[in-house]
């Protein structure tokens, strides 16, 4: 028993040898770092010292704020959306952060923003490309990438086509499912999108998919509907282009009711005399 009490004691002696030096191991390091952690701990309240000093400092005032590549936007609402305003102090500015505010706003499509000491801030934009209206029901404006980025309101842009006759199936998703009707549609926007387009796009008030029948395009002025069909419509424009030039030498023909291109080796139009007009007047 004796025996037994003997190992005991120098089992319980060699643990606590052990767990002293170990104690002994970690305040020698605690002690060591201690001067470290003490420098780091004076370094950062000097730092923070310093920061609040700098972003109080009129000297980086925001006095200089440039804003690049608006369009439809104006300064003082992206300034809102960003959460900038002048006199802030430009070293407070979360760059990344007023960055994705930006981005929050649908038109647009892209942002950077920079600041440029001492009291400057620059933040340059890209917003989306608007072709046109499609109305499904809902009304969403589509971009020139041939994408849906937001739905309209009456503070968007009112010159925009309509488009109307789509079905949300017809919309692109991807290369692979272009609709027949979606893709005609675009086809007939990047004509009127192109430089000296003979139907530029502020121009077309409407233009109306029929799944039978095709294309109608309903302008603003001259004509008041042009019926496309499908397929070919360069072609068809340039026609197009020789009946406008045709009819603007007949003094007595005021407008166009209809031009029908569906096949454009038989086209047909219906012109609206003068005088046909003035007679509708007079009955209303």
């Amino acid at each position: 028993m004796s025996d037994n009490r003997r190992i005991r004691k120098k089992y319980a002696h060699k643990e606590l040898s052990e767990n002293l030096s170990l104690i002994q191991e970690i305040s020698a390091l605690i002690f060591k770092k201690v001067p470290d952690m003490l420098m780091l701990g004076v370094l950062s309240f000097f730092l923070l010292l310093g920061y609040d000093y700098f972003i109080r400092m009129e000297y980086f005032h925001a006095e200089d704020i440039e804003i690049i590549g608006i369009r439809k936007l104006s300064p003082k609402d992206l300034l809102k959306d960003a959460g900038i305003e002048r006199g802030m102090n430009v070293l407070s500015v979360n760059l990344s952060l007023v960055r994705n505010k930006l981005l929050n706003n649908p038109w647009i499509a892209e942002a950077e923003v920079e600041r440029e000491l001492p009291s400057a801030i620059r933040i340059s934009v890209k917003e989306y490309d608007p072709l046109a209206v499609l109305d499904l029901g809902k009304k969403f404006i589509l971009n020139t990438e041939e994408k849906i980025f937001k739905e309209w309101t009456p503070s968007d842009p009112q010159w925009l086509p309509v488009v109307t006759g789509l079905e949300y199936s017809d919309i692109r998703v991807s290369e692979e499912t272009v609709s027949r009707y979606f893709a005609a549609v675009t086809e007939i926007l990047h004509l009127g999108n192109m430089p000296k387009s003979l139907m530029p796009n502020h121009s077309v008030k409407k233009i109306h998919v029929d799944q039978e029948m095709g294309i109608s395009i309903y302008p603003t002025e001259r004509v008041r509907e042009i019926k496309l069909g499908f397929g070919d419509y360069a072609a068809k424009y340039e026609k197009l282009k020789n009946i406008l030039k045709y009819f603007e030498e007949k003094q007595n023909i005021q407008t166009i009711d209809s031009i029908d291109l569906h096949d454009a080796n038989r086209i047909v139009v219906n012109p609206i005399r003068a005088e046909s007009l003035a007679g509708d007047d007079k009955e209303v």
